[in-house]
C-alpha cells in the first residue's frame, strides 16, 4: 500500500518488532542524507532503548515496513547507537528548518516538512513543505530541488508551488518528473 505523507506525521509513530511483537521505540524524526537528498533512517525517542544512553536510530535498511500505524522491524537488534551509525547515517540528518534558497540566491523561505512516499519499506523524499517569508506555506516537488547542503535547500528560479494541502499534486509531480527521467 503506497502512501503520501509529511515526515512530521511519523513523529511518535511506534517501532514494533515482528520477533516479539513489543515496542522498541518511538520515531523522533526522519533522517535525510544531504549528499543525495535520500531518506536513511529514523531517529527514535529517548526511552532507554536497549539500555543506551542516547535514543538510538534506526538505519532504513532494518526496516521492513512503514505502515499507517507502525514502523515495522525485524528485532531490536536493528537498532544502532547514534555514534555508531552505518556509513552515510551518521552524516545524515533532519532538514527541517534549513533555508529554501533560489538559483539567484534569493531566499524564499524555510523547511518545514518533507513529503515522503511510502511503500512497504521503500521511503522516497518526494517534495518539501516551506514556509514562504510572508508565513504562507506552499509544496514544492523534489524536481524543483537542486541540492541540499548542510544548512540549505537550492531550488529552481521556475519553482511550482503547490497548495500546502495537496500532497498528492507533489506526488504526481515528482512520478511525472521520473517518467520523463526515464524516458
Amino acid at each position: 500500500m503506497r502512501l503520501t505523507l509529511r515526515a512530521t506525521d511519523l513523529d511518535g509513530r511506534p517501532v514494533v518488532t515482528l520477533d516479539t511483537a513489543t515496542e522498541a521505540g518511538k520515531i523522533a524524526d526522519v533522517v535525510i542524507d544531504p549528499a543525495n537528498g535520500d531518506v536513511v533512517g529514523f531517529r527514535l525517542r529517548s526511552q532507554g532503548i536497549l539500555g543506551l544512553a542516547d535514543p538510538g536510530s534506526l538505519p532504513l535498511d532494518t526496516v521492513r515496513a512503514v505502515g499507517s500505524d507502525a514502523v515495522m522491524i525485524t528485532a531490536k537488534t536493528g537498532l544502532v547507537r547514534e555514534g555508531s551509525m552505518p556509513s552515510g547515517l551518521g552524516a545524515a540528518r533532519d532538514i527541517r528548518g534549513d533555508r529554501v534558497i533560489n538559483e539567484d540566491g534569493t531566499v524564499t523561505g524555510h523547511v518545514t516538512d518533507v513529503i515522503l512516499a511510502v511503500d512497504g519499506a521503500t521511503v522516497d523524499v518526494i517534495g518539501y513543505e516551506i514556509e514562504q517569508p510572508d508565513r504562507t506555506r506552499a509544496l514544492i516537488a523534489v524536481p524543483d530541488t537542486f541540492v541540499i547542503s548542510q544548512d540549505a535547500l537550492l531550488v529552481s528560479n521556475s519553482i511550482e508551488l503547490l497548495p500546502p494541502d495537496d500532497l498528492e499534486a507533489v506526488a504526481r509531480a515528482s512520478a511525472s518528473q521520473r517518467s520523463a527521467d526515464a524516458a
